[in-house]
């Protein structure tokens, strides 16, 4: 009976071993790299635009833009341009208490914007990679006038999930643009 215990955890552990020695040796399953391909050569070095660097959106999407293998330039350098047109937050009250105070609240996230081709001393990017978008998330989150900061804290986590969900449609809709070249 000890000998099958030992032979099947001999087992295990060969096969642990096995998995982690494929991944250590750069061996990746075919396709594993499909995310990068899925967006246009002219997507390559992109600046983000109409939002300044601060904003919270922006600091949220140019990491992930980043990890998709984006080169992150200044405009004049850029070979697209995401441009912002117009980035809303409204909070909307979903349930009143007894006292007419909101308890409970909907946030809703919006943006509008535009893919252009930069073109470099060329009186700008005139021609559109993708027309106008919008994309929004929506999300609640209660309010408690009893515990203000758990309450902000809610609100902060609820803006975060938003913005996170904007910039997953940002990134989907990147994907729909296509080289000029094979149009």
């Amino acid at each position: 009976m000890n000998f099958r215990v030992a032979k099947a955890g001999l087992h295990l552990f060969f096969l642990v071993l096995s998995c982690a020695g494929l991944g250590s040796c750069g061996y990746h399953l075919a396709g594993g790299d499909t995310d990068r391909r899925v967006f246009s050569e002219s997507l390559k070095r992109i600046s983000v635009e109409g939002i300044s660097s601060y904003d919270s959106l922006r600091r949220a999407l140019i990491p992930v833009l980043r990890s998709y293998g984006f080169k992150i330039s200044r405009p004049h350098s850029a070979s697209a341009r995401l441009i912002v047109l117009d980035k809303r937050e409204k909070k909307t009250a979903l349930v009143v208490g007894d006292d007419a105070k909101a308890r409970e609240y909907l946030l809703t996230l919006s943006v509008r914007f535009i893919v252009r081709k930069s073109h470099r001393g060329n009186g700008g990017g005139k021609s559109l990679l993708l027309k106008e978008q919008l994309v929004y998330a929506e999300t609640s989150y209660i309010f408690d006038p009893d515990r203000v900061l758990s309450s902000d804290n809610l609100l902060q986590n609820a803006r975060a999930e938003a913005r996170a969900e904007v910039v997953r449609e940002i990134m989907r809709r990147l994907a729909l643009v296509r080289d000029v070249a094979k149009r």
